[in-house]
């Protein structure tokens, strides 16, 4: 039954749309491709296939369906994965409450259960005696009841073991209890405590909606206590990965093709409520790399609105130059002296925002403006420290097209002469030079340290006699017709016995043999290359093999074949399917016969005259046959 669930929700999942989500796919023949989400590369070897509704990457290996990325991306189990999908497919999913079941689920799901619980409690205090106040705190601040709802805010009452209480008596053990961030541990007597007490709620989600933690904020003016409390790192929240409000902001992101970057959850919230949905923040933290590379898989294009004070500033300035090295096209809105995106939402209304945004000024204004205040910029130290410091911004964009652009604006922001102009060139040129130095040197110790373990691996395998060959074009299409239509090997025996003759190499004869063991078994091919067992009939290298053939386009594999085969095909039509694939089988008999021939030729030199006789009638046959399979190539 479960199998069967798997496979029903895989059936309806579009694995393209799941992976979407992070990669910028572009559509290449039947299959989509992108960069790798799980190592860094320049040019994308990522390959997804939705008519095999599998993915693999060319470059690290990694494989799997959109249950196995939602696992090895996202970092959640199987039954949290079989979740979000069915969600997403229409499908319901039964769950019993049984001792057993909740035996079988991981720490991740139990945590994100606990997670769910603590957060319907919290929204629900909203309505009782002790959270009116709490929701009149949010209405003040000018928020309606569906946007309450829709960030599902609430409350913690100002209680010790209020969530403890609740939890543990719904059958949670305290220590999971504690591993979610919502208790503390007195570490004098070893008891725990709840972390939220007396404050307002914002529930932290991941872009699927799950909440994974939480912050909160203080409802009284206690200067001896923090502003806001947020949860700590936890085995699902890392807040260095997670951007506030993705998950209602996603869609519009997408549809904008641009993100409005703030700093806290308050000015997330107005903005959406004031119609800029497509606003997110960096979960009560600097901005990281790693939430740029999740935010890039929708935007290329970001709008920073910090805080008008002196941390705002820095906050941009450190942003910026992440987004920079990472592509994004950047503007700055600046706002007056004061003023925050909540607080000019609720003062003034969206079209003075709206005015600001559309007055936003790209980084080389926004460097100039901000050290124009900071410092004289006529004086020539300090216009050359900062004409240096623009530069190194600019070297880092990877679109090269766009540093003439950006060098243009400086010279004519700062007032600099042709002269000057020709000294920023050669300035940017030495820039360059040391940043490709860097780089040569980085990629140098990656090559030293692979090159350390390939020496391990050949020591490692120095027993083996010879190195394996190479496997034949001809093999390759075979086993790639195959593994599309696994139907076509009977037709292949029928016509020329190839359970019996089998490949030529060793490697594409094993590789053969497991394709014959799956088709036999009558298991699919695409899920027993996937999974993670324990069979030592093959390994994972023959496993990544296969599934490249899987992923490959007709025409490229075709297009591997033998010269002397290429002019063939190429008259082929495109609906004969199954013609490049008993040609290829011919075309490799013609191989073999010709590996024959040689072998026996090598030998006629060194046996006697009634031995010689003997062979020679074995070489005449080789011949005979060779030239009937190309009679066949003839007449087709």
């Amino acid at each position: 039954m479960k199998e069967e669930i798997k496979n029903k929700v895989l059936e309806l999942t579009d694995i393209v749309d799941v992976i979407g989500e992070v990669v910028d796919l572009r559509k290449r023949g039947t299959n989509y491709i992108g960069l790798c989400p799980f190592h860094q590369e320049k040019t994308p070897s990522f390959t997804v296939s939705p008519e095999k509704s599998i993915y693999k990457c060319f470059g690290c290996g990694k494989a799997g369906n959109a249950l196995t990325f939602m696992m090895d991306y996202y970092g959640y189990s199987f039954q949290e994965s079989l979740k979000i999908l069915a969600s997403k497919a229409g499908i319901r999913l039964e769950e019993t409450k049984s001792k057993k079941n909740n035996e079988q689920l991981s720490k991740r799901d139990l945590i994100l259960e606990i997670l769910e619980k603590a957060n319907e409690h919290y929204h629900k205090m909203l309505m009782t005696t002790s959270g009116k106040s709490v929701l009149a705190y949010f209405h003040n601040r000018g928020y309606k009841d569906e946007t309450i709802k829709e960030f599902y805010l609430g409350y913690s009452n100002n209680s010790w073991d209020e969530i403890l209480k609740l939890l543990k008596k719904q059958g949670y053990e305290e220590t999971l209890i504690a591993e979610s961030g919502l208790l503390v541990k007195n570490e004098e007597n070893g008891t725990y405590y709840d972390r939220f007490r007396g404050r307002a709620m914002f529930p932290i989600q991941d872009k699927f909606g799950k909440v994974i933690g939480f912050g909160a904020r203080i409802l009284t003016d206690d200067k001896d206590q923090p502003k806001y409390i947020n949860t700590p790192q936890t085995l699902v929240y890392d807040k260095s990965k997670t951007l506030y409000g993705l998950f209602q902001a996603k869609n519009e992101i997408r549809s904008k093709k641009y993100a409005i970057m703030v700093e806290g959850y308050a000015d997330v919230i107005s903005l959406h409520q004031a119609g800029f949905k497509n606003s997110i923040s960096s979960s009560g933290t600097a901005l990281t790399n790693d939430q740029l590379t999740i935010l890039k898989s929708y935007c290329k294009k970001i709008y920073f609105v910090y805080d008008a004070d002196e941390a705002g500033i820095k906050a941009t300035e450190r942003g910026l130059e992440l987004a920079i090295r990472q592509g994004f096209e950047i503007f700055i809105v600046l706002l007056p002296k004061g003023e925050d995106p909540d607080s000019l939402i609720r003062k003034h209304g969206k079209q003075l925002f709206s005015k600001y945004l559309d007055e936003a000024i790209d980084f080389i204004e926004f460097i100039i403006e901000i050290k124009r205040k900071q410092t004289n910029i006529n004086s020539p130290t300090e216009k050359a420290e900062l004409i240096r410091y623009l530069l190194d911004l600019i070297t880092k964009i990877p679109d090269r097209l766009q540093h003439d652009i950006y060098i243009s604006k400086i010279a004519s922001s700062l007032n600099l002469t042709e002269k000057q102009l020709e000294a920023i060139y050669s300035e940017k040129n030495k820039l360059e030079t040391k940043e490709k130095s860097k780089e040569t040197h980085t990629n140098l110790q990656r090559t030293e340290n692979k090159g350390e373990q390939t020496k391990a691996f050949e020591k490692t395998n120095s027993d083996k006699k010879e190195i394996e060959e190479e496997i034949l074009p001809e093999e390759k299409i075979i086993l790639h017709y195959i593994l599309k239509k696994p139907e076509i090997l009977n037709e292949l025996d029928k016509k020329y016995k190839i359970l019996k003759r089998g490949l030529i190499t060793n490697r594409a004869e094993r590789l053969f043999r497991i394709l014959v063991q799956i088709i036999s078994s009558g298991e699919k091919i695409t899920e027993k290359l996937l999974e993670n067992d324990d069979d030592n009939s093959y390994n994972q290298s023959e496993k990544s093999l296969l599934l490249e053939l899987i992923l490959k386009e007709d025409a490229l594999i075709n297009e591997q074949a033998s010269s002397n085969w290429k002019d063939y095909i190429r008259g082929l039509k495109t609906t004969d399917s199954i013609k490049p694939l008993t040609d290829a089988y011919l075309n490799m008999e013609i191989i073999r016969i010709d590996r024959e021939l040689k072998e026996l030729k090598s030998k006629i030199k060194e046996i006697d005259f009634e031995q010689q006789k003997e062979l020679l009638k074995n070489i005449d046959k080789l011949f005979k046959k060779k030239a009937q399979i190309l009679k066949i190539f003839e007449t087709n």
